[in-house]
């Protein structure tokens, strides 16, 4: 951001002296080495990141926005890199306007092909301790969630998946201890839940005494 403001500073004077674009080679010049500098530095910082971004959440309407927004998100950032990568060779205003059609384009066709089916194996934020007992305990929840005819946050909101991964209690009442176990809920679900982390504890030979740390 520092060096963006500083270049349109730069950008606003070299065009006050001459505001034929196409031919003030000054500008061309300036125009060239920052594309390349740009296109660099927003290539690095979005370089697999969609393909890797987690999104967890309970909330339908959160989940739509944040989707909308990544998707938004996206669409810039394949469009700008469209036409830093075209304006590396010198501006020219035709140029210019067809990347960034051809952009939009091309990511509108990309939308409309039918979606394949991803992988079965799902991918879960490198902040969860026990990924692999997170996916089970999903898994299980969803399930629930289905034979109960129940959104899956009135089985086992996302915070206390999270929590029960992180504290990993062994008995009624340390389940009791985590966020959204009531009375009702340790007794409807506790024994299962409880189920699943031991089996996990004693398949991965984690020590009782070791688990709430």
């Amino acid at each position: 951001m520092d060096v963006s403001e500083k270049f349109t500073d730069h950008l606003n004077r070299l065009l006050y002296q001459n505001p034929d674009t196409e031919k003030n080679s000054q500008l061309q010049e300036r125009l060239i080495k920052a594309c390349t500098y740009y296109s660099e530095k927003t290539g690095l910082i979005f370089k697999n990141f969609f393909e890797q971004f987690i999104l967890e959440t309970d909330n339908k309407a959160v989940n739509k926005s944040l989707k909308e927004a990544l998707n938004k998100l996206e669409d810039e950032v394949s469009q700008k890199m469209a036409c830093l990568e075209i304006v590396k060779s010198g501006f020219n205003v035709s140029s210019y306007l067809q990347a960034r059609a051809k952009a939009s384009i091309e990511k509108a066709s990309k939308k409309a092909e039918p979606t394949i089916p991803k992988s079965s194996s799902e991918k879960v934020s490198d902040e969860i301790i026990h990924p692999e007992l997170y996916l089970q305990l999903k898994q299980w929840r969803n399930q629930k969630a289905k034979d109960l005819n129940l959104p899956v946050y009135l089985i086992l909101p996302q915070k206390a998946l999270i929590e029960l991964v992180s504290k990993l209690p062994e008995d009624l009442h340390q389940l009791k201890s985590v966020k959204g176990f009531g009375e009702k809920k340790t007794k409807q679900f506790g024994r299962e839940l409880l189920s699943i982390i031991t089996n996990y504890c004693n398949e991965n030979g984690l020590q009782k005494q070791g688990w709430l740390r």
